[in-house]
């Protein structure tokens, strides 16, 4: 690892990305391993950052404080009373300045959704408006004014959805259309080879015939055309010719 530059600067750029690096590490240790670890940073300015997986940072300090002094290791001084209790007493501030924060932003809420049931009511109002208590005419104007914005917007709605129908309506018609026209080219198709067989039959009918009276002649094309003409009208369904 390369040490920062020590301008002010570079210092400032650095810490925010290595300050996330290291919170993010500690999680992962605290998952892999089912630790509490708690992490106290301060930037070049002396702003100070607090993590703890578990609860808060407070709670570590207190938790290796209460520890006897064979787990500690002597890393802690004689002097640990005088720790204890500030520990504690700065756990119990933390807890309220939470719970006040937690009880102004319920506060906020609170007032916010008043604030909107007061809009919906007084808007409400204009619609079962009361009568007896309009007293002039410019009064009586508004509602009236504010009824035919209503009616205007509900019409406007209504066309909206009538179109919206129609055009839906008028897409499955049309998809049944193609249906159909499909069908209706396959037996034209259908008729087009018809038609061309048959055309085929009687011209190797009356070529036969003109060539002598005692019948057609059983040549190799009378025979192979005679063939496929039969093999299209027994597999093929003639459809009705449309005038």
């Amino acid at each position: 690892m390369k040490k920062s530059n020590s301008t002010s600067l570079g210092l400032k750029v650095t810490y925010p990305k290595r300050r996330d690096a290291i919170v993010k590490k500690a999680t992962e240790l605290s998952l892999l391993c089912g630790t509490n670890v708690g992490l106290i940073l301060f930037s070049p300015k002396g702003k100070l950052t607090s993590f703890a997986t578990h609860g808060r940072i407070e709670d570590i300090f207190l938790q290796y404080i209460e520890q006897s002094n064979e787990l500690r290791k002597g890393c802690v001084s004689t002097n640990q009373a005088n720790l204890h209790q500030p520990l504690k007493q700065l756990k119990r501030e933390r807890e309220m300045l939470e719970k006040l924060e937690r009880i102004e932003t319920l506060e906020g809420k609170l007032q916010q959704l008043n604030q909107q049931q007061r809009e919906k009511q007084d808007k409400m109002k204009c619609y079962n408006y009361e009568m007896h208590k309009v007293s002039s005419t410019s009064e009586a104007l508004l509602h009236q004014q504010f009824l035919t914005k209503a009616i205007h917007n509900v019409e406007h709605l209504k066309a909206k959805m009538i179109n919206m129908e129609e055009e839906q309506s008028q897409n499955l018609k049309s998809i049944e259309v193609a249906d159909v026209d499909s069908e209706e080219f396959d037996d034209l198709l259908t008729w087009g080879e018809y038609m061309n067989s048959e055309k085929n039959r009687n011209e190797v009918i009356e070529r036969n015939q003109n060539g002598g009276t005692s019948g057609p002649h059983l040549s190799l094309e009378f025979l192979t055309k005679q063939k496929q003409w039969n093999l299209n009208t027994s597999s093929a369904k003639i459809p009705n010719k449309r005038v």
